[in-house]
């Protein structure tokens, strides 16, 4: 069987909430089990390790497929070192074992136990998934960050940022983080199509789901081109209530695009994977990278 990668490299975090080094044992075996004989296991040991060992075994060979054993920061960070490897179209994939899993949820429903990834992993069948690229500048420098579900502004990154770091499967421990949030957060100020507009929210998804309460009430795609863009305006505390409830129920209403551009006006936290970023007053654009990377 002829399949589009030569070995495998788990990147497992040892901080993760669940037991990633014991789960990339277990991968390993029955990858190995499978017929794949160059499964390797890599452990991270500080913040930005994934992306550093993704760029590394890429330059070394272009072939390996990543897999990352971590939740969806550790993904990205091997998503962002595979892109900046210069290696076209990267293998990357996640098994999900940590607290926020929003990409493996979207991307793998209902295979909680792996074994369907695994199969395909085995059957060297990869599919197309388009990533999102966030540009800005800082301190005169151009910075390119790479997102492999979401983005955002405003009350998106406040309260996703909080909810992934709270660690904790206890509903109403998180939605009273999120209560206290929306009661607390401001508004991100920008200039928007020669407007200036405050928004509670700015949303950029790949993926249906964010942060677990969070969901866009179309249908999503991870390989059209296109990303959904939800803009919450400004509003008072009851209406921030209820926005947030529709957004766990039903989902808010989105626009598809290519691509989008701010101007920030004032310094802005901006999330990324459950990643957060502090960016300056500056110009930020949102693009599709259609296509960029393989996964399984």
């Amino acid at each position: 069987m002829q399949r589009p990668f030569t070995r495998v490299a788990l990147v497992a975090n040892p901080e993760s909430t669940n037991d990633s080094v014991g789960i990339a044992d277990r991968l390993a075996g029955d990858l190995r089990r499978g017929g794949l004989t160059d499964v390797r296991i890599h452990q991270t040991k500080r913040a930005g390790h994934a992306a550093e060992i993704a760029k590394a075994l890429l330059e070394e060979v272009p072939t390996t497929l990543l897999a990352s054993v971590s939740g969806d920061g550790g993904y990205h960070e091997m998503v962002n070192g595979a892109l900046n490897s210069g290696v076209a179209e990267p293998m990357c994939t996640i098994f999900a074992a940590g607290n926020a899993n929003d990409h493996d949820a979207d991307l793998h429903e209902g295979d909680n136990d792996h074994r369907e990834q695994e199969q395909r992993i085995l059957q060297g069948e990869p599919q197309r998934l388009d990533v999102l690229r966030f540009d800005w500048n800082e301190h005169d420098q151009q910075r390119a960050v790479y997102a492999h579900s979401y983005g955002g502004w405003g009350l998106s990154a406040k309260g996703a940022a909080a909810v992934n770091k709270l660690r904790s499967d206890n509903p109403i421990s998180e939605w009273s983080m999120v209560v206290r949030l929306l009661r607390e957060a401001a508004p991100v100020q920008v200039r928007f199509r020669g407007r200036t507009r405050r928004y509670d929210a700015v949303l950029c998804m790949n993926v249906g789901q964010m942060a677990k309460y969070l969901k866009s009430a179309d249908e999503s795609s991870t390989e059209d081109g296109r990303f959904e863009l939800i803009l919450v305006p400004n509003q008072n505390t009851f209406l921030r209530f209820s926005t947030v409830a529709r957004a766990a129920v039903s989902g808010l209403q989105a626009r598809r695009t290519e691509s989008v551009r701010f101007e920030l006006l004032e310094p802005s936290a901006l999330q990324i994977d459950g990643e957060v970023y502090e960016l300056p007053v500056t110009e930020a654009t949102v693009s599709v990278r259609p296509a960029a990377l393989r996964t399984f």
